[in-house]
C-alpha cells in the first residue's frame, strides 16, 4: 500500500513538473513572438535601406555576384538572321491544329479550354455538377458562387434553361457579364441536356482583352489594380513611369525594327522591381545583352506587374504578344501560392490542425500539419497555376514565340540567422496572407513550385532558367521573402541574363567574341 502510495505521489510530481514545463515552453514561446512583432519594423527599415542605398560599382561585382553557365559553349553559332515566326494565327486558323492536341489527352482538352478561357460544367439527372473543369479562373468563380448545386448563382439565365430543358435540347448562347469590382469579364453560355438525362453546360470568355468596370483616378498608375497600368503614366517627380503599352519601361517601337530579337519579361512585382525605371532586373539585362551582342541586336522589355498572378498573366497574353517578342522570359511564383492559394489550403486543414492551433508551440513546432500533404498541394497547383502556364506556353508557341520559366528564388534557410528567421515569419504573416505559416514552411511550399517548374518545362519543351538553384543568398541580397536589394538584382540579372544569351545566340548567331 505504502508503496503504491509512493508510486502515485512521483507520478503525479512527474506529471506536475510536466504541466509546469510546458506552461513554460507555451509562455516562452508567446513572449518570443510577441518580443518579434515588436522588432519587425525596426528591422524592416533596416532592410528597406538596403535597397535604396547607392550600393558601389566594386560591390556588385563581387566574385559571389557573377555567374557563368556551367556548361557555357566555347564558341557561338555560325551568323545568321534572327529566327522567323509566322506571328499569331486566328482562332478559326488554329482550329485544326487545337482540335488535334485536345484528343491527345485529358490534360491537353484542359489547356485549350484555359487558353480560349471555357468552363466546362457536367450534371447529373438532378443538375447535381459531377465535374467542373477548364479555366482555372471560371473554376475559382463558380466554387465561390455555386457551392451546392446548380449553375444558377452565377448565371441564371443559363440556369433557367437547364432547369426547363428535356432530355435532346438544347439552350443559348446567353450573355453574362461576371462583374468582379475592378474588372468584368463578358461570358456567353450554353447548354445541352444528354438522352440519359445528363446535362453539361459550356461559359466562354468572349473579350480577348479584360477591361475595368470604372476608370482609376488620375493619381493611381493602375488602370486595373494587380493587372494593368495605364499607358503613358508618369507623374511628377516619379518612382516608376510606364510606356506606351502601360509597361515600366521606354517606349516600345512597333512593328519591331528588323534583325532585332526581343525578349519580353513577364511576371509580378519580382520582375517590375528597381530603384529607377533603368534598375528593373530587365532593364540590367537589356545592357548586360546589348554589350555582348550589339544594340541594334537584342531589346529586353520589363513588362511586369506588381501583385499580377498567372490567373491574369493569362489574360494578359495578347498584350505580351502584341509586342512581337521573341523569347518571353517568366518569373513569378508568390503571388499564387500566396494571394490565390495559402487562403485555400489553410481553410482545407483548418478542421484536422484546430488542435495544433491551441497552442503557439506546437503551431511553430507542427506548423507543416497547418497545410494539406505535398501530393495535395502538388495536384492543387498543377491544375490552377500550372495549367495557366501551360495555356500561355501553347499560345506562345502557336505564335511562333520561345517561353522560357524561371525557378523562383527565395533567401536560402541555411544563410539566416535567428534575427532574420523572425523577421520572415513576420512579413511572410504581415504582406502574404500567411498567417500562422513560418517562412520554413513557406520554403518548402517554393520547392514543390519550382519542382513543378521543371516538369512543366520538361513536358512542354520550354527553355527552362534555374534561378532559385544558383540564387544561394540570405538577406544581403534579399529585402524579404521574395523581393531583392541591388546586389540580389544584380545576381539574379546574371542568372537569367547568362540562359538568355544562350537562347538568343542560337537565333541571332553573334559570335561569342564579339
Amino acid at each position: 500500500m505504502q508503496r503504491t502510495g509512493r508510486y502515485f505521489f512521483y507520478v503525479s510530481i512527474a506529471a506536475l513538473w510536466l504541466a509546469v514545463g510546458a506552461l513554460g515552453l507555451e509562455f516562452g514561446e508567446r513572449a518570443r513572438a510577441y518580443l518579434a512583432e515588436h522588432a519587425y519594423a525596426g528591422y524592416f527599415e533596416e532592410q528597406n535601406s538596403k535597397v535604396y542605398r547607392m550600393v558601389p560599382a566594386d560591390e556588385l561585382q563581387a566574385a559571389e555576384n557573377q555567374f557563368a553557365l556551367p556548361d557555357a559553349p566555347a564558341s557561338a553559332p555560325a551568323p545568321a538572321s534572327p529566327a522567323e515566326h509566322p506571328g499569331c494565327p486566328s482562332d478559326a486558323e488554329a482550329a485544326t491544329d487545337r482540335e488535334a492536341f485536345a484528343a491527345q489527352g485529358e490534360e491537353q482538352r484542359e489547356v485549350i479550354a484555359t487558353m480560349q478561357g471555357e468552363l466546362y460544367v457536367d450534371f447529373d439527372e438532378s443538375r447535381v455538377p459531377t465535374r467542373v473543369w477548364g479555366d482555372p479562373l471560371l473554376v475559382r468563380k463558380h466554387r465561390e458562387r455555386c457551392p451546392h448545386i446548380d449553375i444558377s448563382p452565377m448565371f441564371p439565365e443559363l440556369g433557367d434553361a437547364i432547369a426547363a430543358m428535356k432530355p435532346g435540347e438544347s439552350a443559348g448562347p446567353f450573355r453574362y457579364d461576371l462583374n468582379e469590382g475592378m474588372y468584368r469579364l463578358p461570358l456567353q453560355g450554353t447548354a445541352r441536356r444528354d438522352a440519359d438525362g445528363t446535362y453539361h453546360a459550356e461559359i466562354r470568355n468572349v473579350a480577348p482583352r479584360i477591361e475595368p468596370t470604372e476608370p482609376t483616378g488620375p493619381d493611381a498608375a493602375y488602370d486595373i489594380i494587380n493587372i494593368r497600368y495605364k499607358r503613358n503614366w508618369c507623374p511628377e517627380n516619379p518612382f516608376a513611369c510606364y510606356n506606351n503599352y502601360g509597361f515600366r519601361d521606354e517606349d516600345v517601337v512597333l512593328p519591331k525594327p528588323e534583325g532585332l530579337y526581343r525578349v519580353v519579361c513577364i511576371g509580378g512585382s519580382t520582375t517590375e522591381e528597381g530603384n529607377n525605371d533603368a534598375d528593373t532586373y530587365p532593364n540590367i539585362m537589356e545592357r548586360k545583352l546589348q554589350a555582348a551582342l550589339g544594340k541594334d541586336r537584342i531589346e529586353v522589355i520589363n513588362a511586369g506587374i506588381c501583385g499580377i498572378d498567372s490567373y491574369f498573366e493569362l489574360r494578359r497574353m495578347e498584350d505580351y504578344l502584341e509586342l512581337q517578342p521573341d523569347l518571353i522570359v517568366y518569373y513569378n511564383g508568390i503571388n499564387d501560392f500566396t494571394h490565390a492559394h495559402i487562403g485555400d489550403w489553410l481553410s482545407e486543414q483548418r478542421e484536422q490542425a484546430a488542435w495544433i492551433r491551441k497552442s503557439k508551440l506546437l503551431t511553430r513546432l507542427l506548423n507543416r500539419q497547418l497545410l494539406p500533404p505535398e501530393a495535395a498541394l502538388r495536384d492543387a497547383m498543377w491544375k490552377t497555376t500550372f495549367l495557366n502556364l501551360r495555356a500561355m506556353a501553347y499560345r506562345a508557341q502557336e505564335c511562333g514565340v520561345e517561353f522560357a520559366v524561371c525557378s523562383f528564388a527565395v533567401p536560402n534557410p541555411e544563410l539566416l540567422s535567428y534575427r532574420d528567421w523572425n523577421f520572415l515569419d513576420l512579413n511572410l504573416r504581415e504582406v502574404w496572407h500567411g498567417e500562422d505559416l513560418t517562412y520554413r514552411t513557406f520554403t518548402r511550399v517554393a520547392a514543390l513550385h519550382n519542382e513543378l517548374v521543371r516538369r512543366l518545362c520538361s513536358e512542354n519543351n520550354l527553355d527552362y532558367i534555374p534561378v532559385a538553384e544558383n540564387l544561394d543568398a540570405g538577406l544581403e541580397h534579399f529585402f524579404d521573402t521574395c523581393h531583392m536589394t541591388p546586389l540580389g538584382l544584380e545576381l539574379k540579372t546574371n542568372i537569367i541574363g547568362a540562359y538568355v544569351e544562350q537562347i538568343a545566340r542560337k537565333n541571332i548567331g553573334v559570335s561569342a567574341g564579339r
